[in-house]
């Protein structure tokens, strides 16, 4: 009839106009994660509501509107892994930088001490500045932040006892590089394959008793980010390439 006709018609304009939306939403969204959800959610029930459109547009109609939801689908998550991977690089900046820090107290003399303490904090405020609208964790992030605070104020004083604390926490930290690379499957330095040898045995009867690994390795890879200690190049490396493999930055 020409009433039903008349609908279809009705219906296949809010249904261009839900594929206009869609397709223009990249550009006007501007990555922002939860705008494109409600968008997709709000788009998804607007189609299902609307009825029947005339069977000629039906098919090339649909398409359209798959093709527009796959498109923004993959520019959200686009937007989404290139956010991840900022975090991650400012985060391993920062890390880098509490290193730096450390080095300083422990190595440094007076003066070149208290002359790099200005460049680093203003390094470490520019990173702040650039992950000032990120999505990085707010635990991984105030424990960098603790960490570089509590080393650029030891810096500050000269402060012999937390110098000292660098030292003694090597053990701690090298044993806990070595744990984490077998849980994540990542190769150690050839010198440590026997002590390797030797750990594997203890963390799969840990992980045994435990179930999975997963929250083990979360709560040691937080453990060595928080950890003040005084690192070669080689270890720090390692951490890295452990970081990278964890869903800890």
């Amino acid at each position: 009839s020409g009433e039903a006709d008349a609908q279809r018609r009705e219906n296949l304009a809010s249904k261009l106009a839900i594929c206009a939306e869609l397709e223009q939403a990249s550009a006007k969204l501007d990555g922002n994660q939860t705008n494109i959800q409600q968008l997709l959610q709000q788009s998804a029930a607007s189609w299902r509501s609307a009825g029947q459109v005339p069977r000629a547009e039906e098919e090339a109609l649909e398409q359209r509107y798959q093709q527009a939801l796959a498109s923004l689908k993959q520019h959200s998550q686009t937007v989404l892994d290139q956010q991840k991977q900022l975090c991650h690089q400012l985060s391993v900046k920062k890390l880098s930088l509490c290193q730096q820090a450390e080095q300083l107290l422990a190595l440094a003399p007076e003066s070149r001490a208290a002359s790099e303490l200005s460049s680093l904090q203003s390094a470490w405020d520019a990173l702040q500045a650039a992950g000032a609208g990120g999505k990085s964790s707010a635990k991984l992030n105030t424990i960098l932040q603790t960490r570089f605070q509590n080393a650029t104020a030891a810096l500050n004083q000269l402060d012999a006892a937390y110098a000292a604390d660098l030292q003694n926490n090597a053990s701690e930290f090298e044993a806990g590089l070595l744990q984490l690379e077998i849980l994540f499957g990542i190769d150690s330095p050839a010198e440590l394959a026997r002590e390797r040898l030797q750990m594997q045995v203890e963390v799969l009867q840990n992980s045994l008793k435990r179930g999975s690994g997963s929250d083990a390795a979360s709560t040691l890879s937080y453990r060595l980010l928080s950890l003040p200690v005084l690192t070669s190049t080689a270890n720090a490396q390692r951490l890295e390439e452990i970081l990278a493999a964890s869903a800890v930055l």
